[in-house]
């Protein structure tokens, strides 16, 4: 086995990496008799290749025991790929007990956990790095919608198949739902958000409500809501200067500014 599997830049050595090589040495050396999977020594996900010096033939059991190991001595965005890959294996192993693959529900609780976690990083570090602003502008760049054809051909599939969302979900589809949620739509132009104090009531009205305890707080702003075919109020954020819309300000700055 080649040196530079043991000093992989995001392996650190401790008993698990020991552990773990000496299965991976020992199945290269004598091989399973019986059901075997193939196993990436150096995962592909971390730039192992699909050569055959990186892919040995493990027992279920011993493949369930590597993926184990690998998140105990793997760091950085790694670290949450080895635990996303045994969350998965975890999932098919309690779901499907075949193959003599059995997790027990301490484990299995214990890697629900930790994916957990790191799924919360992932989502924190993709809104503070902008790498999801990223994804999303190139989501829109790379839009098969921005192609005429293709977005006649599927906006046609839609109709035909009535799951076109812009039509079945929009009450102004159709004149009877039109008509029923114009009736029941208050007008908002000119109504401002309210809040009381001492009680912890909210309306929204043009006026001032009577009683005490009333002030004046649109989305938490003091701004009036938006009119009929009006954008929604925009203010500054205190960190950045950019402006949002009041009712996401307090996401933003929870994700962009901590």
């Amino acid at each position: 086995m080649s040196d530079s599997i043991y000093t992989h830049k995001d392996f650190i050595s401790n008993k698990y990496s020991d552990l773990y090589f000496r299965i991976i040495e020992n199945r290269l050396k004598t091989k399973y008799e019986g059901y075997t999977e193939s196993h990436h020594i150096i995962p592909d996900s971390m730039g192992g290749s699909d050569d055959n010096s990186n892919i040995v033939d493990l027992s279920a059991r011993e493949h369930f025991i590597c993926h184990y190991l690998l998140k105990k001595f793997t760091v950085g965005s790694s670290y949450i790929k080895m635990v996303s890959a045994f969350h998965f294996m975890s999932i098919t192993a309690k779901s499907h007990s075949s193959n003599n693959r059995y997790i027990n529900s301490k484990l299995f609780e214990a890697s629900r956990v930790e994916f957990s976690k790191c799924q919360s990083i992932s989502v924190s570090n993709s809104w503070k790095n902008g790498s999801r602003d990223n994804q999303l502008e190139w989501m829109k760049q790379n839009s098969p919608f921005k192609n005429p054809e293709t977005h006649a051909k599927s906006m046609a599939t839609r109709k035909e198949r009535g799951t076109n969302v812009f039509e079945t979900n929009n009450p102004m589809y159709s004149e009877e739902t039109k008509i029923k949620k114009l009736e029941s739509m208050p007008d908002m132009k000119g109504r401002k958000c309210w809040y009381n104090e001492i009680t912890g009531d909210k309306k929204q009205q043009i006026n001032k409500p009577e009683g005490e305890g009333w002030i004046q707080r649109g989305h938490k702003y003091g701004l009036t809501t938006k009119g009929k075919g009006q954008p929604k109020p925009r203010i500054p954020c205190p960190h950045c200067g950019n402006d949002y819309p009041v009712h996401t300000m307090n996401r933003h700055i929870k994700a962009r500014h901590g």
